[in-house]
């Protein structure tokens, strides 16, 4: 079974040695490509120093997560490749990762997506934000599987879990394609799940395996424009949602906006209603284009890797 590793890189160097290195322990050998979103941390270098037998292409721009991630799917399904995988840059693998969720999707082949579990880097609780996303769908049997350190099943399903740690299955490749470079950061994974869902294939994680996930030493963005990109996200995965009506979705979005807009005014707060008057403007300018993408995504075979 051919599987390719998809790292995207972006002044990550810090975490080259847990996150490449973890591969090497690996007991099933994947082939590797890095692509670094123009890093101005000497990452690339670093990287081709260190791990030369790992392939690495240097963007001569930060194409984002979708963009650069969709360079290495189009090379898994190039080169048939059974299964892709994509894997954070401050994220690392166990020694039998790959092994067990190959083994559990030949198992359970209508599952486009699985994911291991996510740990925190100190191996002693599970990732926050994983923990959130895995519960929204298995609160009372998940949780109780786990607290009591029973295995009732290996597979969870899940209607969503973050694009940390996934293997893409070929056949998911092939009929749901890339990421949807509409989304400008974020939102990439949640509307990928979306159309694989369309297509009739499942997502889940199982608890039999591990990656940690760090999360630690990134930059957060002033409240504001970190407000404006968070909600503005949140409403593209909605209007994108394939199995939403797009009409109903969106007049309900403006709706809301307008209305929030009126109570931010009357309670002085004008950065807030000024996020929200760019959110409508944004989301009515741009109304077109979306729509026209949600089609292009069912209708086009492997979309965005052609």
């Amino acid at each position: 079974m051919k599987i390719l590793i998809i790292i995207i890189t972006y002044n990550g160097k810090h975490w080259m040695d847990s996150c490449l290195g973890s591969l090497l322990a690996s007991t099933v050998k994947p082939d590797v490509i890095v692509i670094d979103n123009l890093s101005s941390d000497g990452t690339p270098d670093y990287i081709e120093k260190r791990f030369p037998q790992f392939e690495l292409i240097r963007s001569d721009k930060n194409l984002g997560f979708g963009k650069a991630n969709n360079i290495g799917l189009k090379k898994a399904l190039k080169e048939n490749y059974d299964y892709a995988f994509l894997l954070n840059q401050d994220a690392w693998v166990a020694p039998d990762t790959f092994e067990i969720l190959i083994k559990l999707h030949r198992h359970h082949s209508t599952y486009g997506i699985i994911s291991p579990m996510h740990l925190s880097r100190e191996k002693t609780r599970l990732d926050d934000k994983f923990t959130q996303y895995i519960c929204r769908d298995n609160d009372v049997d998940l949780m109780s599987d786990l607290l009591l350190k029973q295995k009732a099943q290996s597979l969870y399903p899940v209607s969503f879990v973050n694009a940390a740690a996934w293997l893409i299955s070929r056949a998911c490749l092939e009929k749901v394609g890339g990421f949807d470079p509409i989304f400008p950061h974020y939102g990439e994974d949640n509307d990928y799940i979306n159309r694989a869902a369309y297509f009739g294939f499942k997502t889940g994680f199982t608890p039999d395996t591990w990656i940690v996930h760090d999360r630690k030493g990134y930059v957060k963005q002033p409240d504001m424009p970190r407000t404006f990109a968070h909600q503005y996200t949140d409403h593209l995965r909605t209007l994108k949602n394939v199995r939403l009506s797009f009409r109903r979705s969106f007049l309900f979005i403006l709706k809301d906006e307008v209305f929030y807009a009126f109570i931010a005014l009357a309670q002085l707060d004008f950065s807030m209603f000024f996020v929200k008057i760019r959110l409508v403007a944004a989301l009515t300018s741009r109304a077109g284009k979306i729509r026209k993408s949600r089609k292009y995504c069912i209708n086009s075979k492997t979309a965005y890797l052609n």
